[in-house]
């Protein structure tokens, strides 16, 4: 019973934020999360605290934040509904609910480019010029996140943590009994029995969390420079120190991992979308089909990954594509020339699993090579395609962490794990202040490892005659 009571209280108060301050300023009054979902695509004037200071203007682009509060909002009514008549769907449709708000959030956080304020909106200097006309510039303002905006992390977090016990607790009580274990339900029991895997799920989220919803947390923003501040030891002010042009390492730390991990899952679900379909295609049709898509698979193998990396980052240096925007491409790259390893692999899968009883019954009834592909074979391919997109996803990271070093990834001053390692290239920076290069180190190397982990516990536990 406290567990349905904490849960609740913890949905409230992550409503309850929106009423705390979201944006801080100096000078100037804060914004509340209500300010911002209520007053969306508008022009708004900050109400100034001293006289003769600039007039500036806040333009709210919270659109997530708003779909956070309605989803936290249909959360309670779901969660209000299982404990009056205890509905196992509508407490599934409350974790659905916090599931989506959390990640709306996370997309929310996502806008800050340049500055703190980018979190929730844009802020522009109002001006008037000779002839009385209004005119609004660009222009940098003092600003910090407010209470509410971190309050919502935790309280966002501590939610989904409660409604999934109270779900598992559910789902347990409803099972007492009932010995029948589904195939799925077996490999997540083998998977829990591999303690590295689940060290390495642990750490994948640790870091996913930090990188996403941390930066709200700090004062600091992405790349505004100031160079008395240049090379600073790891203090308290800031925590990792600063680089070569002032910039809190911490927070760039945060900022770069969202692209380094963005790229991993991003390019690895382009290498699943085209190596599944290339691949079934080939397996399920055989024969010319089967010849022809496998002929595309081996000129796209014998491409040499690293020369045409070179080509197309030469390319793009002479088209002037904006750093921000680079990262589209790596990710484009990436998947496209990984994908033939997939599409081998889930052939060999489908010409296995074409022979089975289940595919023969199939046939006799008549259904369309589509239904079959889609309900009877991918389904069965799955785990496989699961082992394989996990470990892949470590080795995206790693192909971009290595393309950044050599600068054909993310330019500055946009960072990823990469580039801020490829940043340090001064020996005497190299030895003396390794606090500019260790940390990115370390934090590909603790992805990669942990991915690599849960890639070898899922195999293990979709496949267990792997582990013999």
């Amino acid at each position: 019973m406290k567990i349905k009571i904490f849960t609740t209280i913890s949905l409230f108060a992550a409503v309850l934020c929106y009423i705390l301050p979201f944006l801080t300023f100096k000078d100037y009054s804060t914004i509340s999360g209500f300010n911002l979902i209520t007053s969306l695509f508008r022009r708004k004037e900050l109400h100034k605290l001293s006289e003769n200071i600039q007039t500036y203007v806040f333009t709210s682009t919270s659109v997530p934040l708003l779909v956070t509060f309605i989803l936290f909002i249909t959360a309670i009514v779901f969660v209000a509904y299982y404990q009056f008549r205890k509905s196992s769907k509508a407490l599934s449709g409350a974790l659905g609910a916090v599931i989506c708000a959390v990640l709306s959030y996370g997309v929310q956080l996502s806008n800050s480019q340049t500055s703190i304020t980018d979190f929730f909106g844009t802020i522009l200097l109002e001006l008037k010029t000779g002839d009385g006309k209004t005119i609004f510039k660009t222009s940098e303002i003092t600003c910090q996140t407010g209470s509410g905006a971190r309050l919502l992390v935790i309280a966002a977090f501590v939610s989904l943590i409660l409604v999934s016990v109270l779900k598992i607790l559910d789902t347990r009580e409803r099972n007492r009994g009932d010995n029948i274990q589904t195939p799925w339900a077996m490999a997540i029991k083998q998977f829990k029995r591999n303690k590295l895997a689940i060290v390495g799920i642990f750490l994948i989220f640790f870091l996913i969390i930090i990188c996403f919803y941390g930066p709200v947390f700090s004062k600091y923003s992405l790349l505004k420079t100031d160079i008395l501040m240049a090379k600073l030891k790891p203090s308290h002010e800031h925590l990792l120190g600063t680089d070569s042009s002032g910039r809190d390492i911490l927070t760039r730390l945060m900022y770069g991992g969202r692209i380094s991990i963005t790229v991993g899952f991003v390019a690895v679900l382009l290498e699943i979308l085209l190596g599944t379909t290339i691949g079934g295609m080939a397996g399920y049709y055989s024969g010319k089909i089967d010849n022809m898509l496998m002929r595309l698979v081996d000129i796209f193998l014998s491409i040499p990954f690293l020369p045409v990396v070179i080509i197309i980052g030469a390319i793009m240096s002479d088209l002037n594509i904006p750093p921000q925007r680079r990262i589209y491409f790596v990710m484009f790259i990436i998947g496209v020339l990984s994908w033939p390893v997939m599409a081998r692999l889930v052939r060999g899968q489908i010409l296995t699993l074409r022979e089975q009883e289940y595919m023969i019954a199939a046939e006799a009834l008549g259904l369309k090579d589509r239904r079959k592909i889609v309900r009877h074979l991918i389904p069965n391919v799955i785990p496989s395609i699961i082992v394989s997109a996990t470990l892949g996803i470590g080795e995206a990271i790693l192909l971009e962490s290595a393309l950044s070093f050599l600068g054909l990834g993310v330019s500055m001053p946009f960072p990823s794990w990469g580039n801020m390692v490829q940043a340090v290239r001064d020996t005497n920076d190299f030895i003396l202040r390794s606090w500019l290069w260790i940390p990115p180190g370390i934090c590909i190397f603790t992805i990669v490892l942990a991915i690599n982990f849960v890639g070898d516990g899922l195999r293990d536990a979709f496949d267990p005659k792997m582990k013999k």
